[in-house]
């Protein structure tokens, strides 16, 4: 069934409601993005001075910023820590010299931990909704993020780290994909947008937090404070419904229903017909289905086209923010080697960016054409060519569009087959009289 043509004009479409909605899902950025770059001021290295001693150094001291604490590490170097945060993990447990690769691969262990995050959170907002998606991440994020600030050494802070990446990830995924499904299609770009502005606005506020903080555990009790205003999400239903597309797809007529009635009312659209068009699809009782990546692998078309269908939309875009975690992995992996290749990184991941612009060109939505929401309308599309095909000198007389629905294949065979018998009885007579007229 056409959800966009059909069934999502009768709750009222992009209405009153629906806008606020789309806005409510903005503001969990904010608390996202603080948490995800607060990983570069836990990290960040303090300027640092080598005095002697069993490190080795050279009596050199690196350039940086503003001096303002100062702690000696057991190599005997003088660390002073940068102007956001007066205490930082590489000062409490003396993470330079030989200690210094811990820091790098503690980011590196942070991002996989966001990767993991998308691919999980994603199997598990098309299996059990986006809602209970979000709800099962902020479960896991909030007592973790509380336990990040007791951490008692670098082993035990790193393991919660990544679980509590994987989390925010979760959030972040949740909120992206129900922002999605309420949007209709030409508004998914500005809704979008509007949404990375707002996590962008987290990135700005992270450093005044910071500086009010004055502690790595104190600014992570801060980030743990702005998770927890998110549980008005969990609690008031209105703010976060669950998707109507997801319940569709997935055979849910019930909660459907129920969450169709749901915003159609509050924005202001009285249905009449209790939707009866979604009782018409299926007749019986017929048990909610779901989808995964293994399921689309037996159909002769999608996974070619790699189609990402309205019941696979937590898995496929967990896959692919996922990946984009690897792009950022990519800088503290070249830190650990010393810097070495640094330049064809760069190389590697910039052409990476060029595909995947030119590559925006052959999707559907970028001809203006709805990305398909079933197994059926997903069989049904092709691959746009690559290039203009060159024009065609013998012209067909009949077009090769879609059949029309009052079209029956039967009754023009029929009609056909009885044209030819009354030919063959028209010729038959007509031998008959030429025969008489002879005679």
């Amino acid at each position: 069934m056409d959800f966009d043509g059909k069934v999502w004009p009768l709750a009222g479409g992009f209405g009153r409601y629906t806008r606020l909605v789309a806005a409510a899902s903005w503001l969990p950025n904010v608390c996202v993005s603080l948490g995800f770059f607060s990983e570069f001021l836990y990290t960040s290295s303090p300027e640092s001075q080598c005095q002697g001693g069993p490190c080795g150094g050279d009596n050199s001291s690196s350039p940086g910023a503003t001096l303002i604490n100062s702690s000696t590490c057991p190599g005997a170097w003088g660390v002073q820590a940068q102007s956001w945060l007066h205490g930082t993990i590489v000062t409490q447990w003396h993470l330079v010299c030989e200690n210094g690769w811990k820091v790098p691969l503690e980011q590196i262990c942070y991002l996989i931990g966001w990767l993991w995050g998308y691919i999980i959170f994603g199997l598990v907002c098309d299996r059990f909704g986006r809602r209970n998606g979000f709800i099962s991440a902020l479960v896991v994020a909030l007592p973790l993020g509380v336990a990040l600030c007791f951490s008692p050494g670098y082993l035990s802070f790193m393991a919660i780290r990544i679980v509590f990446g994987a989390a925010l990830s979760g959030i972040f995924l949740s909120f992206y994909i129900a922002r999605l499904e309420l949007c209709p299609p030409g508004l998914r770009l500005m809704i979008t947008m509007i949404g990375g502005f707002f996590w962008l606005g987290g990135e700005l506020l992270l450093p005044g937090v910071a500086v009010l903080c004055s502690d790595w555990k104190v600014l992570q009790g801060a980030i743990s404070g702005a998770l927890l205003l998110l549980s008005g999400y969990w609690c008031c239903h209105l703010l976060f419904p669950e998707s109507p597309r997801w319940l569709l797809a997935t055979r849910q007529l019930n909660r459907c229903k129920a969450e169709l009635c749901l915003f159609s009312r509050a924005n202001g659209i009285d249905t009449g017909e209790d939707f009866a068009e979604i009782d018409s699809l299926w007749r019986g009782f017929p048990r909610p289905r779901y989808y995964s990546f293994c399921s689309l692998v037996g159909t002769r078309l999608i996974w070619r086209n790699a189609l990402i269908l309205g019941f696979t939309t937590g898995s496929g875009l967990g896959i692919i923010l996922g990946l984009s975690m690897l792009g950022r992995a990519s800088f503290p992996m070249i830190v650990l080697q010393q810097r070495s290749g640094f330049f064809l990184h760069h190389v590697v991941f910039s052409s990476f960016c060029i595909l995947s612009v030119l590559s925006l060109l052959l999707l559907p939505e970028t001809k203006r054409k709805a990305l398909p929401d079933t197994l059926r309308q997903g069989e049904g599309l092709r691959r746009p060519p690559l290039l203009l095909q060159a024009t065609q000198d013998a012209v067909p007389l009949l077009s090769h569009g879609k059949p029309r629905a009052d079209y029956n294949p039967d009754s023009y065979a029929q009609l056909a087959s009885s044209t030819k018998k009354m030919i063959r009885s028209n010729s038959t007579h007509g031998q008959d009289n030429k025969a008489l007229t002879n005679d």
